[in-house]
């Protein structure tokens, strides 16, 4: 079984979401955005500020998907499924008895993975989710800020790339990956491990699907964390072509001492 397509993304900034995104980056936020002229800028405009509606996650289909996380079959980030998978064998207790928040779920393909891994997931969303499986638990972002707790582990794949850019009709922030990055330092444990995944290639600016990490903003990105472990060559990403080409490796770490 494949899934469709979906997209995760953070909403930790987005204490609402109402405005349609601009089909250009505002002249006094040019610069921010593109660290003074140096970020080239691809235009790929993306209007999902409308979508609302409640998600549901059925028992049936996240047991489905759990076969699925078994097999071990990647679903739609294929490659990033295949080093997820193989960064979860080489630490077989990352997940097995641990809480983890899933960021920015927009389907309950990850917290399969936990599940199968042994882990006790945790939905975060800005929508309400709904679901019929006592094994998930769900929250809005909403509710987590008004009652935060700290878990584990934090899952954020394929997230923060599109935080500030007003895809989802959050509001425009240069550094709204950044400020989310920093934001989990106050979401996990003293000794809890972040599994992140962004778009690395050549340093570029999507507008406004998403951000590309070359060593520029990867370097910005991972200011005060330690990485313990990698799938996928990272460093051999940045040779990618420039404009809209990247992988989504993964990266585990943990807060610098």
């Amino acid at each position: 079984m494949k899934l469709k397509k979906f997209v995760l993304f953070s909403v930790f900034l987005c204490h609402s979401l109402t405005s349609v995104p601009p089909r250009e980056i505002p002249p006094h936020l040019l610069n921010e955005f593109t660290n003074d002229g140096q970020t080239p800028i691809v235009y790929y405009y993306i209007d999902e500020s409308s979508k609302s509606q409640m998600p549901f996650y059925s028992k049936e289909l996240v047991d489905d998907l759990i076969i699925q996380a078994n097999l071990k079959s990647p679903q739609y980030y294929e490659n990033t499924d295949t080093w997820l998978f193989e960064l979860l064998d080489e630490h077989p207790n990352l997940f097995k008895g641990k809480t983890v928040a899933v960021l920015g779920s927009g389907y309950p393909w990850y917290e399969a993975v936990v599940l199968a891994y042994g882990g006790h997931p945790f939905s975060i969303d800005y929508r309400q989710i709904e679901t019929d499986d006592p094994r998930l638990k769900v929250m809005t972002v909403k509710d987590y800020k008004k009652k935060p707790k700290k878990f584990d582990v934090l899952l954020s794949i394929s997230s923060f790339e599109h935080d500030g850019l007003g895809r989802y009709g959050d509001p425009l922030d240069p550094n709204g990956d950044i400020r989310a990055m920093h934001d989990c330092f106050e979401m996990i444990h003293s000794n809890g491990k972040l599994i992140l995944a962004v778009p690395i290639g050549e340093d570029c600016l999507v507008w406004n699907a998403h951000r590309i990490y070359g060593p520029h903003r990867l370097s910005k990105l991972l200011q005060g964390w330690k990485i313990v472990d990698i799938r996928g060559d990272y460093m051999k990403m940045f040779e990618l072509p420039s404009g809209n080409c990247y992988e989504q490796p993964i990266f585990l770490l943990e807060p610098e001492a």
